[in-house]
């Protein structure tokens, strides 16, 4: 079966067997360090490890003169940025009444008994379920490699690998990362949720003995009432410019922290502008590894773009020169 038809393969496994190039959300590692930047190499079979880390356990294959020389930065055609929002509305009540009554008597010549009583019962409940989201996405330009260099160190292991297969990727991975797209990316989802449940209860009971004449007659009644009512508030929210987010908050002002989320997704343009201008973003400026490592400290880096080996132009001469 031909591997385009394989409805179990996934679309990285599609792109690496097809020498496609992988784009992939970037992130930091747990500890905060970088886990791929500009040039690092990748084992492409290992991205669906449950390792983030792993598959950028590379050396680096690239040039010195490439990183010196070839890091460029362009703004993206036609800048991508796009907001959402949506609210839904659920409300629900519901009610329950249940009443009886009943009547006895017995008696004799002399004497007579009767009894009578009522019992009502009255619930009433309601619900309401409020969910708001609004997002964010912005993507504004790329930095990347314009004509990447192999070093000689990588060109002689390319060399060695036609007699010992697979050496080469082995030592610097089959993909490496040839650009970094940047932008941002805010969110916020918020729950509101409401019940209230009201309930009451009467019982009342008469009885009367007659006997000659002499009677008694008795009454017992019982009221009770209770109510019910409780609510929660609950926020996710997310915002990849500074990193931070909030999970299921119990925070004693959730309000608050949703109105600050919400003004993060507002302005999140405006803020990745003003961060390219502060970083001295440029059309085709040249870069150096020190900025591009600023860039990413900066949160501003939201997609990084793997391209195989194979499409170096010295991996290609290399390849095809003659023993």
């Amino acid at each position: 079966m031909d591997f385009l038809d394989d409805p179990d393969l996934s679309p990285i496994s599609l792109a690496s067997s097809t020498g496609s190039s992988i784009t992939l959300p970037w992130a930091k590692s747990e500890t905060g360090q970088l886990i791929a930047t500009l040039g690092t190499g990748c084992h492409s079979a290992k991205l669906q490890s449950d390792s983030a880390v792993a598959p950028f356990e590379t050396q680096n294959a690239l040039s010195a003169s490439t990183y010196r020389e070839c890091i460029r930065f362009r703004n993206e055609p036609g800048t991508k940025s796009s907001f959402h929002k949506a609210i839904t509305l659920s409300q629900g009540s519901q009610s329950e009444h249940m009443s009886g009554s009943a009547e006895v008597s017995a008696g004799c010549k002399f004497a007579k008994i009767s009894g009578s009583g009522t019992y009502n019962k009255s619930v009433t409940e309601n619900q309401d379920d409020l969910k708001a989201s609004v997002q964010a996405s912005i993507r504004t330009g790329v930095i990347y490699f314009d004509q990447p260099r192999l070093s000689l160190d990588a060109i002689a292991d390319l060399r060695r690998s036609r007699r010992y297969r697979n050496s080469f990727s082995r030592k610097y991975g089959d993909y490496y990362v040839a650009s970094l797209r940047l932008g941002a990316d805010a969110g916020i989802l918020a729950s509101v949720s409401t019940k209230d449940c009201s309930e009451s209860e009467s019982l009342e009971v008469k009885a009367k003995l007659k006997v000659l004449w002499w009677s008694v007659e008795k009454t017992y009644h019982e009221t009770s009432e209770s109510h019910e009512a409780w609510s929660a508030f609950d926020i996710t929210a997310f915002e990849t410019l500074t990193g931070s987010n909030v999970q299921n908050t119990a925070s004693e002002s959730p309000h608050k922290v949703a109105l600050e989320y919400i003004q993060r997704v507002d302005n999140l343009e405006e803020r990745v502008r003003d961060k390219m201008r502060e970083l001295g973003l440029q059309e085709d400026k040249v870069l150096k590894p020190a900025d591009v490592q600023k860039v990413c400290e900066s949160g501003l880096v939201s997609e990084i773009t793997l391209l195989p080996n194979t499409q170096i132009r010295d991996y290609k001469a290399t390849l095809i020169e003659r023993e």
